[in-house]
């Protein structure tokens, strides 16, 4: 027995030494003809740690289709059949001691029927069914007691001096037949069912494990005659007619009658490891039945049950399924009559399960259901893992069991990138060469007839890219091509991810994405850029790298203003998008929008400028329009009447202008511009002297400016105002002391200008950027955050194509496309990924 708790003579039947040697099966001898009967309906239950510890397994009498029963925690052993062939009790520790249990044949259901402090162990069933006999410690050493079937009325049968163990039932149920060491040695007795008249039948020094044969005929036991080994001996139930029925080398114990008397399972370690063997009842044949590195001990031999018929599969499993697939068509099995016919009235509970297992797989699914009008339909059974050679095995109370024809479990086919995306690639352009998965099998060959469809999408990423193009295709000859992706935005680390209908998903090795820009627009809290290939981009407002502006329109200029961005089309014509509240979109309505939409009027413009409520352009021939909020007389169309709500126009109006406008610049709620021959003008609020007239004076068209040199270009910031002569010197104007344009400290010579909420930067002739006035968020970019009061370089030593400031931030084009930023970042708008702040240049996701 496998336990610790009782040191029994036998006990070393369980505990053999690991090291064995495992030798081939021995030739199994042809058995008697009644015995073949016995093997076909009935199975032998024993203990085995071939897996660690102790478990319960079943297998066929021939030493097939072993199956474990049980996976419970602690050990678990001695395994005793019903008489009905239904349920098993058995020995287990998984509660933390020594208690007797039961479950169903199949393993299911393990119910506790003991609960002592002690050891109860060895279950014996009555013939009926309804007892079961047991030894206990509860008393102090091992006794017999007996029990109801459900653990009721445990009653003590033995009280002798010493040990009394493993009881064993006669078949009239009438008398039980244990042994015992009371008399100094370790002898066979057998007492009433009642544990009345109890008496010897033995007398020699070790006689153990007696075992009552169906026919009541005989006692097989355990015993040793002087030899050394524990053999297996056979004697009339009076004590009769002793006769030895093994001589081989090892020990061999525990026996177990066939239901038909015909043959014995023992525990035998003849061949250096504790197995299964099987003999006939005269100790003729010899048979190993088991071969586990493990020990295979406590064989108990189920009854016979083929008086009702059998069992038959009628559909069986397909000769190949994928793992984890439902095996189609749903398998069938019928209860038959001794004769072969289905029983057309049968509803018996019919059980499947895995019988040959080569791949240690689970069948999963309804393995019981129960027989309609004789077929037992099994509709979503499933296998788990790969594997040839598997057989179902299905088994019903009184019919003999039936093994299915065996069946291959194949893996899923695996998906395979053959032709990988590019490792860098632009951002919107196809992925060149196309994009390439192969279906393969589970040796990676490509399977040339597969059709399945194949999906590809984005793995994740923090860019919130989106896979454009045709993104799902149907294989052909195996493989899928993808020819028209793209990816809509730049990022680094992008990996493509494979899918399909029951295959192995594959990604795809790591690729990149890039844009560069040809220019860059800093608004408020977000930039924008146009590409050389003349798609747009914007980040800011929560996006933190660039992402595409939607609707696929090809820009040449961009200009992001305080909640909106415009944009001229290669066709001249005006798009804006963003909020909408004062019309400042340009189309008619007062309705915000994410994607652009087409400034009304059928005008067609050179540029545009973006402003905080108001948008202004100048057309190819140099008339000056503007349209949005006009509290102030920003549009320059010499009124600020309220045509729409919130003092708003949303359609262009004409800036009250008779020259020609080269440059505009639209500001918080001012507008500037230069005409052809250089004379600036403002038009607006004039609150801080922004218009730069030498007065305070808010105008509704246009002023000039005064006292000024010839300048080429204007930019209108929050409340002031900037220019750059021709020549390249710097003025501004627009705080209440300096109302006309004052030179730019620092003698520089700009290229390019451009005035924000509160600072000022421009490009100087050899291309180096410079940055004065408000740092409070680090917008100058010398990586301080220390407010100026003249020109300081940016850091980094940028060479700068484009530049534009911002509210509290400035972002430029290095002369390769780069766009690079700096200043606040709280809403993403320098691009980079984060939402951190920088002082210094940082290089937008590109």
């Amino acid at each position: 027995m496998v336990r610790v708790g009782i040191a029994l003579p036998f006990v070393f039947t369980a505990v053999f030494a690991a090291n064995c040697t495992d030798e081939p099966t021995r030739p199994r001898v042809p058995l008697k003809p009644s015995a073949q009967v016995a093997a076909a309906a009935s199975r032998i239950a024993f203990s085995s740690n071939r897996d660690g510890s102790y478990q319960i397994y079943v297998m066929d009498a021939d030493g097939s289709a072993a199956t474990r029963l049980t996976s419970l925690p602690g050990q678990n052993s001695e395994p005793s059949w019903a008489p009905d062939g239904r349920h098993i009790a058995f020995v287990s520790t998984q509660d933390g001691n020594y208690e007797i249990y039961v479950m169903d044949a199949d393993g299911a259901t393990p119910t506790r029927l003991t609960t002592n402090v002690a050891v109860d162990a060895e279950p014996s069933w009555s013939p009926d069914g309804q007892r079961l006999a047991f030894v206990s410690t509860r008393d102090g050493r091992e006794r017999i007691y007996v029990m109801n079937a459900d653990g009721s009325a445990q009653t003590r049968l033995t009280d002798g001096p010493g040990s009394d163990t493993d009881p064993s039932w006669s078949p009239d149920g009438q008398r039980i037949a244990f042994w015992s060491n009371r008399d100094a040695h370790s002898e066979i007795y057998v007492m009433n069912a009642d544990g009345s008249a109890q008496t010897k039948l033995t007398s020699d020094p070790a006689d153990y494990t007696p075992r009552w044969s169906p026919d009541g005929l005989h006692i097989a036991f355990g015993c040793n005659r002087g030899g050394g080994n524990l053999d297996i001996c056979g004697m009339a139930p009076d004590g009769s007619a002793e006769t030895a029925l093994t001589s081989a080398a090892g020990s061999n114990s525990q026996p177990s009658w066939s239901p038909d008397a015909q043959q014995i399972a023992f525990t035998s370690t003849r061949d250096g490891n504790s197995e299964i063997y099987v003999i006939n009842a005269d100790g003729s044949g010899p048979t190993r039945l088991t071969n586990s590195p493990g020990e295979d001990v406590q064989p108990s031999w189920s009854p016979g049950q083929v008086t009702r018929g059998a069992l038959a599969f009628v559909t069986q499993p397909p000769p190949t399924v994928e793992s984890g697939v439902t095996l189609s068509p749903p398998v069938q099995v019928a209860v038959q009559d001794s004769s072969g016919n289905t029983v057309s009235g049968a509803t018996d509970a019919v059980t499947v399960a895995l019988g040959e297992n080569p791949g240690a797989a689970t069948l999963t699914g309804t393995t019981t259901v129960g027989a309609a009008n004789g077929i037992a339909t099994f509709t979503d059974l499933r296998v788990d893992r790969p594997g040839s050679g598997y057989t179902l095995v299905a088994t019903a109370a009184v019919f003999a069991r039936a093994t299915s024809t065996p069946f291959t479990v194949f893996t899923q086919h695996t998906l395979a990138f053959v032709t990988q995306p590019p490792a860098a690639t632009a951002a919107n352009a196809a992925l060149t060469p196309a994009v390439q998965v192969a279906i393969q099998d589970s040796l990676g060959q490509r399977v040339t007839g597969a059709t399945d469809t194949v999906t590809l999408v984005l793995g994740s990423n923090s860019t919130g890219a989106i896979l454009l193009g045709t993104t799902t295709v149907p294989a052909v000859n195996g493989v899928a091509t993808f020819s028209d992706l793209r990816v809509d935005r730049p990022g680094a680390g992008y990996v493509l991810v494979a899918s399909g209908s029951r295959l192995v998903a594959a990604t795809s090795t790591p690729f990149s994405a890039h844009v560069t820009f040809a220019a860059v627009d800093a608004g408020l809290a977000e930039t924008c850029g146009v590409s050389r290939d003349g798609a747009a981009y914007c980040w800011g407002g929560g996006q933190t790298s660039p992402a595409p502006v939607p609707g696929g329109i090809t820009f040449t200029k961009i200009s992001a203003g305080d909640s909106h961005t415009c944009g001229v089309a290669t066709s001249g014509a005006a798009y804006c998008w963003g909020s909408n509240d004062y019309g400042q979109l340009g189309n008619g309505t007062m309705t915000s929008t994410t994607a652009p939409v087409p400034v009304v009027g059928g005008l067609t413009f050179a540029t545009l400028s973006a402003g905080g409520f108001h948008t202004c352009g100048i057309t190819p021939a140099g008339a000056a329009y503007c349209w949005g909020r006009n509290s102030s007389g920003q549009l320059g169309d010499g009124t600020t009447s309220c045509v729409n709500t919130g003092c708003g126009r949303a359609r262009p109006a004409p800036v009250l202008v008779e020259r020609s406008i080269g440059s505009i610049s639209a500001g918080f709620s001012h507008s500037c511009g230069v005409t052809v021959d250089g004379a600036a003008m403002c038009w607006g609020d004039n609150e801080s002297g922004q218009l730069g007239d030498g007065t305070t004076v808010t105008r509704w068209v246009p002023a000039p400016v005064v006292a000024q040199p010839n300048f080429a270009t204007v930019t209108a910031g929050y409340y002031y105002t900037c220019g750059l002569t021709r020549e390249g010197a710097a003025y501004c104007w627009g705080t209440k002391d300096q109302t006309v344009p004052t030179a730019v400290a620092g003698g520089l010579t700009f290229t390019i200008l451009s005035a924000g909420f509160g600072h000022t930067c421009g490009v100087v002739t050899t291309h180096a950027a410079y940055c004065w006035g408000d740092n409070s968020e680090g917008q100058l970019g010398d990586g301080t955050t220390n407010n100026e009061l003249s020109p300081v370089p940016v850091s980094g030593g940028l060479s700068l194509a484009e530049l534009d400031t911002g509210g509290f931030h400035t972002c430029g084009m290095t002369l390769s496309g780069v766009a690079t930023c700096w200043g606040a970042n709280v809403f993403g708008q320098l691009g980079d990924g984060t939402t951190t702040s920088s002082s210094t240049p940082v290089q937008v996701v590109q």
